[in-house]
């Protein structure tokens, strides 16, 4: 399976090997061959719905480009039946590459030719696994296609077709048959004395295929005519004066870094506003927001989830039996969130909907994460605006205050003891509880009273879960604010020492926002300020040391998530991944016509930019550059200005005449693979782009995270990647430039610039330096130790 996914540009680093071995076996195995397995059937349910997720995400994406835009909610739903079969091709992958370990019975039911949906939860487990590793699509629809799986045109309602042409409603009579783990089920539909019938494992399926079979039989007329995928233009913003509307708009554009103003248009449109404005819908090529909602249904719960699996693999391989695994989003949830984001009013609705029933509210947060997903795809589980970055969060886990509490030590290897405090008369007696945790110094935080021990011990965690979580103060004053500085930085030194056991690999380290890594990784400073405030605190014992472990660990993660992704971006664009022919010659050719050697050529200017570390105005050079060159493919005007400010430096573009945000998509997955930290605002006709500028920094903390930052965009192997990759390039423009036809012995020269670049890609595939001992030794923590005072500046 390795090999496979190494064909597939999914190899895993180490960590994710581990995930995959585990992912690999089925309960049955679990139980039957591994009864001390530090995990248990839970985790593997969690990876199973997390796989499942992903995979009607990608479903509807390859249905949608195979067959044409949906156009009601009925075909969205309709194209989500699929999804057994493209769990069935994904079962046979997994089975073809002998990658499913199953009990004895499982086994014995497989060869047996029995039922069983055994290999089947595995293949899902491995999506799920490979899933929850990156945040992206990719693995999902790697695997579908490697499996084989094409994507049909959604059935037509067969039922409806019945009645329509019949003018009568089916009579349906079921049987079944066969011994209980292998049942086979009946169904016989009858109409004006006409019949068929279907055999299937489930009620479900028969019912459906002896509709099917009713029409095809005996109203072959009646059997729809497949169709060519029809254009749908471009939906548009209205050409109307909305105020409120332009302005919720344009908050989501931003907000989810999005560049459709029609889309998001679409997704604040409810049916009601079509029927009473049809003129303004007709001209921006609009409609209501039930198809996004009905999309956005299944962005939401996957990416709810995918953080429900995060939280619970980061505090524990062993769920307790009753904990959820495939937690539910509901109407209620959704509706808080929109009133959360300021969007309401902004919604187009018919004069008699003046108050947004909860059911609106619902459709309308979905179809906005309808559209940023179609407009961004995986964007939305790597960066997500604040408030529903909160709701994400906390929906995850549906938990009460004691089991958050016990979820987050876990996570930093904490233990607590609770002791209670009470008062009052027999008859009437409350309690204070008081949870100690049990690190250095033993800080402990005080609830309020309460009638009852149990609901003391909740209202004291409550207290520290939003002490933790969100860093608010105690309502209640019952703990200092000193006590709750010592709580805060014990668990930031007890999380640090979870990591140096090296349990945690950099991804899921990254993934999981451990030790505020995630918002060093995007350049979110001002946040990552504010939340080692309280941490700082701690940090004045043994100062040199523990900033050197913690700066060793963020220059690990950091390193390496650049490694992986400038790794990926050249193996994805080199001519090796040419198919087709395995002649060098014809191989070359194909891939020299192709736009691969073009992005090569993007992220060699994008690595000259960095070279020597981060230079805020090299990359807006540089972003310039491709602009000039986009714009005048685009027969455009560019416009171009800069600011400067504290919080970074900004570029407006703007190119006259021409749409071309969707031409700087390349541009924009280049910088983020070789920067990370660049803030992206697209426009139709242009972009706005912003280097934050690195704080002065003002405690020991943030002085590090700077520095790790710094020290990651002067990795010495991107130096070695670049002198690679302009050579590859240099000897490329040497072999294919001349006007003669392209010979063996160029071939060869250009293999072997090849061979070079590859190379230099395998030494980067090594771990960094720093990541043989993350916590203890890197260039960060050699700084950390002889820099004596003062403020530092990383850049």
């Amino acid at each position: 399976m390795l090999k496979e996914l190494t064909r597939l540009d999914l190899a895993p680093d180490a960590a994710g090997v581990e995930w995959l071995r585990w992912a690999s076996m089925h309960s049955s195995y679990l139980y039957e061959s591994m009864p001390d397995s530090p995990l248990n059937a839970r985790v593997l349910d969690v990876l199973a719905t997390l796989g499942r997720g992903w995979l009607r995400l990608v479903l509807l994406d390859e249905i949608r480009s195979t067959v044409g835009e949906f156009t009601s909610s009925a075909e969205v739903s309709a194209a989500l039946q699929q999804e057994q079969l493209a769990r069935v091709a994904v079962e046979d992958w997994v089975v073809g590459l002998g990658a499913a370990f199953l009990g004895r019975g499982e086994r014995a039911m497989q060869a047996a030719g029995q039922r069983s949906n055994a290999a089947e939860l595995v293949g899902l487990q491995i999506v799920g696994a490979l899933s929850l590793l990156t945040a992206s699509r990719t693995p999902a629809a790697s695997i579908l296609r490697a499996a084989g799986f094409r994507p049909s045109a959604p059935e037509p309602d067969w039922r409806q077709l019945i009645v329509s042409t019949l003018k009568q409603e089916p009579t349906v009579h079921r049987s079944e048959s066969g011994p209980d783990h292998d049942r086979l089920f009946t169904v016989s539909v009858e109409a004006k004395g006409l019949t068929a019938s279907a055999t299937e494992r489930s009620v479900r399926s028969a019912r459906s295929a002896a509709y099917r079979t009713f029409v095809q039989r005996n109203l072959p007329h009646a059997v729809p005519r497949p169709s060519q995928p029809v254009p749908v233009r471009r939906s548009q913003a209205y050409d109307a004066r909305l105020p409120r509307h332009d302005r919720a708009r344009d908050w989501v554009l931003e907000a989810f870094e999005m560049n459709d103003s029609g889309l998001v248009s679409q997704a604040l449109t409810h049916a009601s506003w079509v029927h009473e404005n049809p003129s303004l819908v007709t001209r921006a090529h609009q409609r209501d927001f039930a198809v996004l909602a009905t999309e956005g249904a299944e962005v939401l719960t996957t990416l709810v989830r995918h953080q429900h699996a995060l939280n619970t693999l980061n505090a524990t391989f062993d769920p307790p039996s009753g904990a959820v695994t495939a937690p539910h989003v509901t109407r209620d949830d959704l509706a808080r969130l929109l009133d959360a984001l300021p969007l309401g009013a902004g919604v187009l609705r018919s004069k008699g909907l003046a108050t947004l029933t909860a059911d609106v509210k619902e459709n309308v947060v979905q179809a906005v994460a309808g559209a940023a997903w179609r407009a961004n795809g995986d964007l939305i589980f790597h960066r997500q605006e604040q408030s529903v970055a909160r709701w994400v969060r906390d929906f995850s886990p549906p938990a009460d205050s004691v089991t958050q509490l016990q979820n987050y030590c876990a996570r930093a290897k904490a233990r607590f003891q609770v002791t209670f405090e009470e008062r009052g008369p027999q008859h009437e007696r409350y309690y204070r509880a008081r949870i100690t945790f049990l690190v250095p110094m033993e800080p402990s935080w005080r609830g309020g009273w309460m009638p009852g021990k149990t609901a003391a011990k909740q209202d004291a965690a409550r207290g520290l879960v939003a002490l933790l979580l969100d860093e608010r103060p105690d309502p209640t004053a019952a703990t200092t604010e000193p006590e709750a500085d010592r709580i805060v930085g014990a668990l930031f030194v007890a999380e640090l020492d979870a990591l140096a056991s090296g349990r945690i690999g950099n991804q899921r380290a990254l993934a999981g926002g451990h030790l505020g890594v995630d918002l060093l990784a995007v350049g979110d400073y001002e946040q990552f300020t504010a939340w080692t405030a309280r941490r700082s605190s701690m940090v004045r014992e043994d100062q040199a040391s523990l900033m050197g472990r913690l700066g060793g660990f963020y220059e690990s993660v950091l390193m390496t998530r650049r490694r992986e992704a400038v790794r990926t971006w050249i193996s994805r664009n080199m001519p090796s991944r040419t198919n087709g022919s395995v002649d060098a010659v014809q191989r070359i050719s194909q891939w020299s016509v192709s736009d691969r050697l073009g992005r090569l050529a993007l992220l060699a200017d994008v690595l000259d930019a960095v070279e020597g570390g981060l230079g805020a105005d090299a990359i807006l050079d540089c972003v310039e550059r491709q602009a000039t060159a986009i714009a005048a493919s685009a027969s455009g005007e560019l416009e171009s200005s800069r600011t400067n400010e504290a919080s970074g430096r900004t570029i407006t573009i703007r190119v006259r005449g021409a749409e071309i945000s969707d031409a700087f998509v390349p541009v924009i997955e280049a910088v983020d693979a070789v920067v990370g930290l660049v803030r992206w605002s697209r426009r139709p006709q242009g972009l706005i782009v912003t280097v934050p500028e690195m704080p002065e920094p003002r405690d020991p903390v943030v002085r590090t995270g700077l520095m790790a930052v710094a020290s990651a965009l002067g990795d010495p192997w991107l130096d070695e990647c670049r002198a690679a990759l302009n050579g590859f390039l240099a000897r490329t423009e040497g072999v294919l430039g001349g006007e003669g036809r392209l010979d063996d012995q160029a071939a060869a020269e250009f293999s072997a610039a090849e061979a070079k670049l590859v190379e230099a890609l395998r030494i980067g595939a090594e771990r960094p330096e720093s990541d043989a001992d993350p916590i203890s030794a890197s260039p960060t923590a050699r700084l950390s130790h002889t820099k004596s005072g003062g403020s530092h500046d990383p850049s």
